[in-house]
């Protein structure tokens, strides 16, 4: 039979079960200054500056589309917010698209 056993300290929470505190638009400009920094700097220096894993930084990037080559930072037509942008072409941010195909259908 197995049994729970009791631990006199408790470990801080990793991963996915680690706080899931929920992304500023503050966090998320951090983020983007640090991928579009060139030479970018060691991941290890932003994970001590924000409190969050390697993990957590580099699945946000990936989401915002910093982790694409050629991105660059611009100003959403729509939201006047900076977003990473992939190219001329592309000037409005994912979050502003979303309702603009709303208001078209």
């Amino acid at each position: 039979m197995l049994m729970r056993t009791t631990t006199t300290h408790q470990q801080p929470l990793r991963g996915a079960t680690g706080g899931n505190r929920p992304w500023t638009e503050a966090d998320r400009r951090q983020l983007t200054e640090f991928y579009l920094a060139t030479p970018r700097q060691n991941i290890s220096l932003l994970v001590a500056k924000t409190g969050r894993s390697t993990q957590a930084l580099q699945t946000e990037a990936y989401k915002m589309g910093l982790t694409v080559p050629g991105t660059s930072l611009r100003r959403c037509l729509v939201g006047q917010h900076m977003f990473a942008s992939w190219g001329i072409g592309n000037r409005i941010c994912p979050r502003c698209a979303d309702n603009v195909v709303k208001e078209i259908a």
